[in-house]
């Protein structure tokens, strides 16, 4: 009985292989843990600076709107160059161990990469899906780089996702509610017009 409660806590591996080759695998698996939890918690006690995560940790999220704005990227690039980052990004936890998903600063991490860079300074936030949502769009929503259908789309998403109306939508934005019907009367053209409108989103005239 003893015989088969020891085979039934072995791991597969350590029956498979030899005994000292098994040992070296769960060893190499071990200190990878260690090395993710160590990371995590650091995060977790997180302050204004942030603490600096490997960018092959970080993953992007559901919420961003569009692509990276190449303009915005080009110029962060040329700053980062000769510049420390002057902010941390904002991450979360995602179901992967070890994995953050980006929450804002999508840009300055690709800005990291075109500079060879392999490490960035983050904050950890424990945020649910809505409240990741909302801190993505919103803290975008301004920006001079986010083109008018990209913010119809932003309010059109919260607006259907959530239920509110136009305003609750501009109560929770923080601007005028006649402003956020503008946008979402885009609602009211032809699937047509706004397909065109999605390719040429900044083009004079359309």
């Amino acid at each position: 009985a003893q015989e088969d409660s020891e085979s039934a806590l072995t791991p597969p591996m350590h029956r498979v292989k030899g005994a000292a080759t098994g040992l070296m695998e769960f060893t190499g698996v071990s200190a990878k843990l260690e090395e993710a939890t160590r990371e995590i918690e650091a995060l977790k006690r997180g302050h204004a600076g942030g603490f600096e995560i490997d960018l092959e940790h970080l993953v992007e999220g559901p919420y961003h709107l569009g692509p990276l704005n190449q303009e915005r990227l080009d110029g962060l690039v040329e700053n980062l160059r000769g510049n420390p980052l002057s902010s941390p990004i904002i991450v979360r936890e995602t179901a992967t161990p070890g994995v953050f998903e980006i929450v804002a600063g999508r840009h300055r991490v690709q800005a990291f990469r075109i500079l060879g860079r392999t490490r960035i300074a983050a904050v950890l936030r424990k945020l649910d899906d809505d409240e990741t949502e909302r801190v993505v769009f919103y803290d975008n929503l301004l920006a001079p780089t986010l083109s008018d259908y990209e913010k119809y789309l932003g309010f059109s998403k919260r607006q259907k996702s959530k239920s509110l109306t136009q305003e609750q939508l501009a109560l929770e934005a923080g601007v005028g509610q006649q402003w956020v019907s503008s946008l979402l009367a885009l609602d009211r053209l032809p699937q047509e017009a706004r397909d065109l409108i999605s390719r040429h989103p900044t083009k004079p005239g359309i």
